[in-house]
């Protein structure tokens, strides 16, 4: 639906499920005044001085600011090999394939088998 649908002979013609649905949100429509000429529907986005939507601006608006966290430069700068940072960021997210990630269903095959004593198990994970 686009906004002109809801617009006849320049006013408001909300459908009846809206102003059931959510009468604050129609009252806060039909409290618009209408343009008298003819403006074609734009997308504005709020958070860009232009008004245009980009990739980067979702993005950034999506994944907020995030943590400062102390310690990023002891996993991810240029001496550490991609393999350890991997692993770090799985340990840092609990994604690790342990035994209770398993049974969670992380892996797709995943066989224990006990040693004689039940103590110490192997795990076998077959990806």
């Amino acid at each position: 639906m686009r906004v002109s649908d809801c617009i006849v002979a320049g006013s408001w013609c909300l459908p009846d499920f809206l102003i059931y649905r959510d009468p604050d949100l129609a009252s806060q429509i039909l409290q618009i005044t209408l343009p008298t000429s003819n403006v074609p529907d734009s997308l504005n986005w709020n958070m860009a001085t232009d008004g245009v939507l980009t990739s980067k601006l979702a993005y950034s608006f999506l994944a907020g600011n995030g943590l400062k966290v102390h310690w990023h430069k002891l996993i991810w700068n240029t001496y550490t090999t991609p393999t350890r940072a991997f692993i770090s960021w799985r340990f840092i997210h609990n994604k690790l394939p342990t035994d209770d990630n398993l049974r969670k269903g992380d892996a797709l095959w995943c066989l224990s088998v006990a040693f004689a004593d039940h103590r110490q198990k192997l795990l076998i994970i077959f990806f």
